[in-house]
């Protein structure tokens, strides 16, 4: 256990400070606080007034969770009785009406999930729902079929691995299942359609479904054939969806939608590109190219990411080490040393190379090129965060330390020039501090 703490600062000297983001533009959440309490003992009378506002997310969502997810009280009603009750309220509700939308919404959910019900029951419910969400939009609730969508995804690649038909068998294998994934793809290009291209909350995992299910080359059809289709509009969502689809099996096909996807790639209000799903679709276009060996095409795509978005210099500096490119290498790091360049790309660019030369002592290009990049950064007269300036600082001097330069070391961890309130420090930064005094003082030693 003692060696745990120098782990931890080896790491965070050598991985740069991010975070992954979806493509989702937003999200609705019903969160355990917003979601109503259901009684304790649920009995018919108030199972029926939960059933006469179910429109509302929330009530859905209890009943979801709290009763058809296994939570349901012994003394509550039997959960038969409880879904004939939800049955008999379909009925009388208008088809493709808000009310109708979110009571098949819990049909499918419970009858995946409970049983006393029996899977057709969910088959039905979810096939009946998708072949309606086309008209989701009019009757005000396009939330209602997106989260049907995800929830019959989810239970595919979850607790439809425990169920059985009457036959026995997974009902995986059910040619059902996979023929309602292929209409829960055409209810999501319906929605998107309805939404200006824009799906709220998580993305469904289409290829997890298709991957427990074999069905590639069925859903691979339905998926060019909505491409096809002149009537369906090309939005952004929608293409990055088919290439995750299509990248799997046909990686040249994906590389072509990526291409047709990037001028569609979607904006602000200020009219500038969404950096971070910006950011997170560049970096899956590249992982791609990678993997299919496309390395030109990586290069040619990482220089426009530049152009366009300002970000991409780490994964360019990377893709040319790897490569042994040392002339673009020394290039990417020119345009990092200069003072316009994004603090962030400088942090991690110097993280990527004290990562490189951690690995391989040898390498101690990468080390004379991280402390260069830092030195420039830190002299720049440009703009600095009070956790940008420690985070190079005690970058820098860790590299220095250890090629024994201690009197270069200590001035880059210097902080007789910083002022700012320690106590108003947030916990990493106050780490990045702590870890440099430790540094300090082991110099100090020395």
């Amino acid at each position: 256990m003692r060696h745990t703490k120098p782990i931890l600062i080896l790491l965070a000297l050598c991985i740069p400070l991010f975070q992954i983001r979806s493509f989702a533009q937003g999200s609705k959440v019903v969160t355990s606080r917003q979601r109503p309490r259901l009684p304790a003992q649920l009995d018919g009378a108030t199972l029926q007034k939960l059933l006469n506002t179910i429109e509302k997310p929330q009530i859905a969502s209890a009943l979801k969770v709290g009763y058809f997810g296994g939570r349901a009280n012994a003394q509550s009603l039997p959960v038969a009785d409880s879904f004939e009750l939800l049955k008999a309220a379909l009925k009388k509700e208008p088809v493709a009406s808000k009310r109708w939308f979110w009571l098949q919404n819990v049909r499918g959910w419970a009858a995946f999930r409970c049983r006393e019900i029996s899977p057709d029951e969910g088959y039905l419910a979810y096939s009946e729902l998708f072949a309606q969400a086309g008209k989701a939009k009019a009757a005000g609730t396009v939330y209602a079929p997106q989260t049907a969508l995800i929830d019959y995804i989810s239970t595919i690649n979850g607790r439809m691995g425990l169920l059985a038909g009457e036959d026995g068998e997974s009902l995986r294998y059910d040619e059902r299942t996979a023929g309602v994934l292929v209409e829960a793809w055409t209810a999501y290009v319906s929605l998107l359609q309805q939404t200006d291209g824009r799906w709220n909350g998580r993305e469904p995992d289409w290829n997890g479904a298709i991957d427990r299910l074999s069905a590639s080359d069925e859903f691979i059809a339905a998926v060019e054939k909505t491409l096809d289709d002149p009537k369906t509009e090309r939005t952004f969502t929608l293409m990055m969806a088919a290439a995750a689809v299509i990248g799997d099996k046909t990686p040249q096909r994906a590389f072509v939608l990526y291409v047709q996807a990037k001028p569609l790639l979607p904006k602000g209000a200020d009219r500038k590109i969404d950096a971070p799903i910006a950011e997170r679709f560049f970096d899956n276009w590249l992982q791609l190219l990678l993997h299919d060996e496309k390395i030109p095409q990586a290069y040619t795509m990482l220089q426009d990411r530049i152009t366009l978005i300002g970000s991409g210099h780490t994964a360019l500096l990377k893709l040319q080490l790897d490569q042994k490119d040392n002339k673009g290498a020394a290039n990417i790091l020119g345009v990092l040393a200069l003072p316009v360049a994004p603090e962030s790309e400088v942090l991690a660019a110097a993280s990527l190379l004290n990562n490189r030369w951690d690995k391989n002592r040898a390498d101690v290009l990468a080390a004379s090129q991280s402390a260069s990049l830092l030195q420039s950064y830190l002299k720049a007269a440009r703009p600095r965060s009070v956790r940008a300036e420690l985070t190079a600082r005690w970058r820098l001097g860790w590299v220095l330390s250890e090629q024994k330069k201690n009197t270069q070391a200590k001035a880059a961890l210097s902080l007789k020039q910083l002022k700012f309130d320690e106590a108003q420090l947030d916990s990493d930064t106050a780490f990045i501090l702590q870890s440099i005094r430790a540094m300090q003082a082991k110099l100090e030693a020395k």
